[in-house]
């Protein structure tokens, strides 16, 4: 059966007056029919009449069943969930004057907790060892990217179990160094306190971390940040 490559796209005819468009990007195939783009499961397990059609019955059953996306995680590799900072509303009122800010990358949220990079859901990232290779023992957050406009192939690579060599194309862009959970109900030396209730906001003091691949670190900001990511 025929089948596209990375990066490949074709089009083909379906009940409308517009055929459809097939691609695949980095292991997602998608289809621009209605009855793909309509499905509540993530985008790497989505298939429709038109795929199978292209690829073959056998062949779509298998993608969807095995695929990169990584099957649910052992116990023993499960959390909680990260305690990364969400996303808030800005008031409009709240004065910003001393907060940092960064731009918001369409990427997949990473934390990394002193020995492996999880998800915002606490789901185990399977980032090879070259890439986590000199990243500190201590809890660092960011965002896995590539570049913009790349958020569907970055999910493709980072959700993979097999820590292929497409990381090389992700980098880990880190915004944030939060304390230890022991250092964050005291002072602890080289982490700033809080300031007190009703003290004007300061600058966070620059942080700095290794990084597995080429990064660019984005300055820390107080605990509510105007922004988020996906995880």
């Amino acid at each position: 059966m025929p089948d596209l490559a990375d990066g490949e796209s074709t089009t083909m005819q379906g009940s409308g007056s517009k055929p459809y468009l097939l691609k695949n990007t980095g292991g997602v195939y998608s289809c621009s029919c209605p009855a793909w783009r309509n499905q509540s499961t993530p985008i790497e397990r989505r298939t429709c009449k038109h795929l199978r059609k292209l690829r073959g019955e056998a062949a779509e059953a298998a993608r969807v069943a095995t695929d990169d996306a990584p099957l649910p995680a052992p116990a023993a590799e499960r959390a909680e969930g990260a305690p990364v900072l969400l996303a808030e509303s800005w008031d409009s009122a709240a004065d910003l004057t001393g907060w940092w800010m960064s731009e918001k990358l369409d990427g997949v949220r990473a934390w990394w907790d002193g020995q492996q990079l999880l998800s915002r859901l606490g789901n185990v990232l399977h980032a090879p060892d070259w890439f986590v290779a000199g990243l500190p023992p201590v809890p660092l957050d960011g965002e896995l990217w590539m570049e913009r406009k790349a958020f569907q192939r970055t999910v493709s690579v980072v959700r993979r179990q097999d820590r292929s060599d497409a990381w090389r194309e992700v980098r880990l862009l880190l915004f944030d160094a939060p304390p230890p959970p022991a250092a964050s109900k005291s002072a602890s030396p080289g982490w700033p306190t809080a300031p007190p209730p009703g003290a004007t906001p300061t600058s966070a003091p620059t942080r700095t971390s290794a990084a597995a691949a080429p990064t660019t670190s984005a300055p820390s900001s107080p605990a509510s940040r105007p922004s988020a990511a996906r995880g």
